[in-house]
């Protein structure tokens, strides 16, 4: 599986590395899309390429910070947060009103909140909902509400318990 991700990285690097200023169909900058997806190695080649773009907002307010912290990449969200020392893409409000350390905190990426506490502005975390833990989304009751009677797996319930017993 690594050896997947490292390739995906490659292909990711070929492509937009070269071209650090261009955009997608959603209005992610490369750098928005390596946050996304982790790659730490394309962040920093990026970062020199386009050293604002860490406080770069995509059309719905949100900076490679906040794309790193709402998928959980620790590993970006550091060199980040340390390309970013005047500390404003950590203070950046998303269209719904989020800072990076909210969306870590709504995406149970408990890890990130430490890292990103320091450099966002005070937040009452407790005022925010969080949604089903990993654990929950996971389980079985979680597939049980399939409406066609198959399980995540593609097989039909049947099928599961004869794999089973």
């Amino acid at each position: 599986m690594l050896e997947a991700a490292e390739q995906q990285q490659a292909l990711f690097d070929a492509a937009f590395c070269a071209t650090p200023d261009a955009h997608n169909a959603h209005g992610h900058a490369p750098l928005h899309v390596a946050a996304a997806h982790g790659y730490a190695r394309s962040i920093s080649a990026l970062l020199a390429a386009t050293p604002n773009g860490v406080a770069a907002a995509d059309p719905v307010g949100r900076t490679p910070l906040h794309l790193a912290a709402l998928h959980g990449h620790a590993r970006v969200v550091r060199l980040l947060l340390k390309a970013d020392a005047a500390g404003a893409a950590a203070a950046m409000r998303d269209a719904e009103g989020h800072v990076p350390l909210v969306l870590a905190y709504l995406h149970r990426h408990d890890r990130l909140l430490a890292l990103l506490r320091p450099h966002s502005p005070p937040v009452d975390l407790a005022t925010f909902a969080r949604g089903p833990s990993a654990a929950f989304l996971s389980s079985d009751s979680a597939s049980d509400s399939s409406s066609d009677g198959e399980s995540d797996s593609g097989e039909d319930d049947a099928g599961g318990e004869r794999a089973n017993e």
